[in-house]
């Protein structure tokens, strides 16, 4: 009888095989230098960029994406890319144009002589700019689970309450003389309310969409492998929750004025209420600015997304350009015509 070969002897397996295989290989698609962008094509993945003299596997590390072909296709990726832009573009936008009357009224207070403006309608207009765009998180690609599809539109929806707080705050604030930041600040009336109102809709805006942001984050090489600084949506709704506890507490401090409450307590409620107002917004609206450079990021990504090894290697003659292409002497598909199965943001 036969005796099958220990495991002490030197077979080779079939990793071993394979990457044996891969070694031979040669660059059969574009695929640019990551350190002087020289066109790759055509050479061995063991040789060197023949301008700068990296390795041409450190190029392969950098730019190649293992998880492209795992990545549902997205059917206009110039239009999504354009929404998700203008979503964090016109948040960020109606966050300046908050911020614009509190910049005047500390002008005024260094002795300046300047017209408070009208921002409501300046706002508004952003605010309808980032919900248009907020669409595109819907269902930007297929095989997204339905509670992520749900939440986002959610989140788009919340849009239409935070939008009216906003603007309603802006003309109590107008009629008031301004919010006083600077002039013992007591939001009286249904100013500290609608400042609660609005912080509250948008940080649960930031929480729906989340999910689906996340979706669109895998399609980043550079974010998923934490090659780039990301803002986390989770620290943009906790600002926003400060910001909210902070209007509230002035909001009580008004109140407890009007009632005939102890000057110490009103004071104490009414600078820690000032205080994180103040650090909330500030936060939101810097979370804001980073989300604006993730958004541009992840927009590229969609529009010229990393290739997958199979994209990039070829062996013998020329990558034919049709569905299929030889790889290793088998036939695969290109990564448009994989379709798995999405997991869950």
């Amino acid at each position: 009888m036969d005796e099958h070969p220990s495991n002490s002897e030197a077979t080779p397996t079939d990793g071993a095989i394979e990457h044996a295989a891969n070694l031979g290989h040669e660059l059969g698609g574009d695929l640019p230098c990551a350190v002087c962008g020289y066109n790759l094509r055509g050479l061995s993945i063991r040789a060197f960029c023949p301008e700068c003299g990296t390795g041409i596997r450190v190029t392969i590390l950098a730019v190649v994406d293992p998880l492209a072909s795992e990545l549902q296709p997205i059917r206009f990726p110039r239009l999504l890319a354009m929404l998700i832009n203008a979503c964090s573009g016109g948040a960020l936008f109606a966050a300046l144009l908050a911020w614009l009357p509190i910049a005047y009224d500390f002008a005024n207070l260094l002795g300046f002589r300047l017209q408070r403006p009208d921002v409501g309608i300046g706002v508004a207009a952003a605010m309808g700019v980032s919900m248009l765009g907020a669409l595109g998180l819907v269902r930007p690609h297929a095989r997204i689970h339905w509670g992520v599809c749900v939440l986002a539109a959610m989140g788009v929806a919340l849009y239409v309450p935070a939008t009216w707080a906003l603007i309603a705050y802006e003309m109590h604030t107008e009629a008031a003389g301004g919010p006083g930041y600077f002039d013992g600040w007591l939001p009286y009336g249904a100013r500290a309310s609608l400042a609660v109102a609005a912080w509250v809709a948008i940080a649960a805006i930031v929480l729906c969409l989340r999910p689906a942001c996340r979706v669109l984050v895998a399609r980043s090489l550079a974010m998923r492998t934490g090659r780039v600084d990301r803002q986390t949506m989770y620290a943009m709704a906790v600002a926003a929750a400060v910001a909210a506890l902070g209007h509230g507490l002035g909001g009580l401090a008004a109140s407890m004025t009007a009632s005939g409450g102890s000057a110490m307590a009103v004071d104490t409620l009414r600078i820690a209420g000032l205080v994180l107002a103040t650090t909330g917004a500030f936060l939101f609206t810097a979370g804001l600015l980073g989300s604006v450079i993730d958004t541009v990021r992840i927009a590229g990504a969609i529009m010229a997304p990393s290739p997958d090894l199979p994209e990039v290697l070829r062996r013998g003659d020329p990558r034919p350009r049709g569905v299929r292409a030889v790889v290793g002497g088998a036939l695969m598909p290109r990564s448009r015509d994989i379709r798995p199965d999405e997991t869950d943001a």
